[in-house]
């Protein structure tokens, strides 16, 4: 594998609405640059539609993303370490609302995944093939553990994503606190770039006012195989 010094897809940037819904608001940039032309508001109406039909309510896994992608028609890749709902969750306050009903929708959407034509596998993707399908004008959906991800932002960060705690994920607020004995809080972040020089991985943040994040691959690493994400991770290209 070869890794370059700078790369940085481009990918346009969208804010979140509400505090649970940063995986839609990532297939949605993740959608707008595969494919190119969703950018006006019946594209973004259809796409509220589209999300409804899930039935996930406020509880949207990574396999509803996958489903959302399919109905699109995007070719996409979802890897994951455990193929359902990992049954020692229902101990994770993150997970423990409606945890049985939630397991069962779940469960029944991986059941009925191949048959939908959604390509899942059971398997770890190392940085450096994350590297290789950036190199291939590739970007990935990737579930993290907020608290990981922001505790070890830098002081500027923290300070920005206080002053818009209103509009911002419920996810950021918790990691201001200054201790590292916190719960995992699940959020997703598109990765669209790494600068290899300064060691960082490139990403967009739903939850963010800036346009484009950056972070350090150890921390990204720690965040994104943090208990309770099962490494989730789906990867597209973007529109050639």
């Amino acid at each position: 594998w070869q890794v370059m010094d700078y790369v940085l897809q481009d990918v346009p940037h969208v804010r979140q609405r509400e505090s649970w819904d940063c995986g839609l608001a990532c297939t949605w940039m993740a959608l707008r640059a595969s494919q190119g032309q969703l950018e006006d508001l019946e594209a973004a109406e259809a796409y509220q539609q589209t999300c409804s039909k899930q039935g996930c309510g406020t509880s949207v896994w990574t396999i509803d993303l996958a489903y959302i992608l399919a109905t699109y028609g995007v070719n996409h890749q979802f890897c994951t370490k455990t193929l359902g709902v990992d049954s020692s969750y229902a101990e994770e306050p993150f997970y423990q609302t409606e945890f049985e009903s939630t397991a069962h929708r779940i469960n029944s959407r991986f059941s009925a995944a191949e048959k939908s034509g959604l390509d899942i596998q059971k398997r770890f993707v190392t940085l450096e093939e994350l590297y290789d399908h950036l190199n291939v004008r590739g970007i990935a959906i990737v579930l993290v553990d907020s608290n990981i991800l922001n505790h070890n932002s830098s002081q500027q960060c923290r300070q920005e994503v206080s002053r818009f705690f209103r509009f911002s994920c419920f996810c950021c607020f918790h990691s201001m606190e200054e201790h590292d004995d916190l719960p995992y809080v699940g959020h997703y972040i598109v990765v669209c770039g790494y600068n290899q020089q300064m060691d960082q991985i490139l990403y967009k943040d739903p939850a963010q006012t800036e346009e484009l994040s950056r972070i350090s691959t150890s921390t990204f690493e720690a965040a994104r195989t943090a208990h309770g994400t099962d490494c989730d991770i789906i990867m597209l290209k973007m529109q050639t």
